[in-house]
């Protein structure tokens, strides 16, 4: 049995082996109103598995047939890498379709190779230092290999969710977006785009005007974050586009602090093409800071 505390999905993609025949998930939610949802992919090998094998290797996915599918993609069932070893997974997708790979974890060294190649061309090598960022990538037949032939170090491992998003036919959409709630008394102003009956659309872009008065800073954070963290972006733009990206930190929101030269600028909402969640709000409270410069 595994339990996962204020499960967040930006944070919690969890991992878990059983020797049995069946495999139960349940969900406890704590509040009323509140999103859920849970995706799970379940991946079947032989016990003791293969060293010389990778989950799902030489698997072909059609995006085209099943747009909804996020694969999850890893070199390992656990173990170190001690041999030599070579992997590949297929990838379809259409002309209106682009391919998405999110990398959660990576941890490769310069021997090892992990190449996504599409119609014969080499489109990305990826490195320890992509953790934590997504690509997206034109073309319609995709192969990614992995091949390990030695290294200094036997601590191979990556983690990877392959989807696909449809291009929009349009551009970005303001359906959902909602106007701030300023409270004057309190000196806040809450902004959101929050849908707990269907969430956000594709492609969506929400964009509020941010006021810091004379006199005034301010903290931002983000009080609800049921959007997909790695790929639909908060961000504060302002200035000579200057902009500050907003958000968690291993579960807990990060504060910004907004002074005068924020003024004017905007808070940006904008999600790519699938994996929609709830959405955001976040949270603005002013207070004084007199400053000479002020004046």
């Amino acid at each position: 049995m595994k339990t996962v505390e204020k499960y967040n999905s930006n944070f919690d993609i969890v991992t878990f082996t059983t020797f049995s025949n069946s495999l139960s998930i349940k969900l406890n939610t704590t509040s009323q109103g509140t999103w859920s949802a849970i995706q799970a992919a379940i991946v079947t090998y032989v016990d003791g598995s293969d060293l010389n094998s990778c989950p799902l290797a030489g698997e072909m996915f059609d995006f085209i047939e099943n747009g909804e599918q996020i694969i999850p993609i890893s070199n390992t069932f656990g173990s170190g890498e001690y041999d030599y070893k070579k992997c590949s997974w297929f990838f379809e997708t259409n002309s209106l379709q682009q391919l998405k790979v999110v990398v959660q974890s990576i941890q490769i060294a310069e021997e090892v190779e992990l190449i996504l190649n599409a119609n014969g061309k080499i489109m990305k090598n990826f490195s320890t230092s992509d953790i934590s960022q997504v690509f997206y990538f034109y073309g319609t037949s995709f192969n990614l290999t992995y091949e390990y032939k030695f290294a200094n170090t036997t601590e191979i491992k990556f983690f990877l969710l392959v989807s696909a998003i449809t291009l929009p036919s349009e551009n970005y959409t303001t359906d959902g977006c909602q106007l701030p709630e300023f409270n004057d008394t309190l000196s806040k102003t809450i902004y959101t785009n929050i849908d707990y009956n269907f969430g956000y659309p594709a492609y969506q872009k929400c964009k509020n005007l941010i006021n810091i008065p004379r006199n005034f800073e301010g903290i931002l954070s983000i009080i609800e974050y049921l959007f997909e963290g790695c790929c639909d972006k908060l961000s504060v733009i302002y200035g000579t586009n200057i902009i500050q990206p907003i958000g968690w930190d291993n579960k807990y929101p990060n504060f910004y602090t907004l002074n005068r030269d924020v003024d004017g600028g905007e808070l940006v909402f904008v999600s790519d093409g699938n994996t929609q969640g709830a959405g955001f709000t976040a949270e603005l409270q002013l207070y004084g800071n007199i400053s000479p410069n002020d004046f």
